[in-house]
């Protein structure tokens, strides 16, 4: 017989569903059916739960925003803030992966059941928020990343009733996500 060995685990990695503060430990970015996307992993969880958020673009000004906020949040990257007096700074940022690394930012957990049994998985929502941060480029207080945080939570819970067929929940105001 031969000797053998088996991890014992995640150890410290809380997968509860809400809001966690964590580094990143890697990033890179794919393509699926021509749409970009970037893939985040998160230190002290295993490889198999990453982030997946496909870049978005805003109607209006054709900037993209879901990758970009990633950097914004994490203020990584960050190259430049200019104020040019719309009280919205226009912010010039280096998009490598590589600049999240070692990275801290706040992410939302959901449970999400598989699609052939009833068993529930642990995701992380592909809009973070910011940390409370101050740095020569960017400041986020607890007021913003408050705001952050329920703007993506309502962004959830459209995505979950739409996926459950529901058309009311989208009128939910509540600061916390029901599970």
């Amino acid at each position: 017989m031969a000797i053998k060995t088996v991890t014992g685990g995640v150890g410290g990695a809380d997968f509860t569903p809400g809001w966690k503060e964590l580094t990143i430990k890697n990033a890179k970015y794919g393509t699926y059916n021509t749409n970009k996307y970037i893939d985040i992993w998160f230190e002290d969880y295993p490889e198999n739960l990453n982030c997946r958020a496909y870049e978005a673009i805003n109607k209006q000004t054709k900037e993209e925003f879901r990758i970009a906020n990633w950097f914004k949040f994490a203020n990584a990257g960050i190259q430049e803030v200019i104020d040019n007096g719309s009280k919205k700074p226009v912010i010039t940022y280096d998009d490598d992966p590589g600049n999240l690394i070692g990275a801290k930012i706040n992410v939302f957990f959901y449970k999400e059941k598989g699609k052939d049994s009833d068993r529930e998985y642990s995701r992380i929502w592909r809009e973070p928020a910011p940390t409370v941060m101050e740095t020569d480029q960017m400041v986020y207080t607890e007021g913003d990343c408050a705001y952050w945080m329920n703007r993506a939570e309502r962004s959830y819970l459209n995505y979950k009733s739409v996926k459950n067929g529901s058309s009311n929940s989208t009128n939910k105001t509540s600061n916390e996500v029901p599970f």
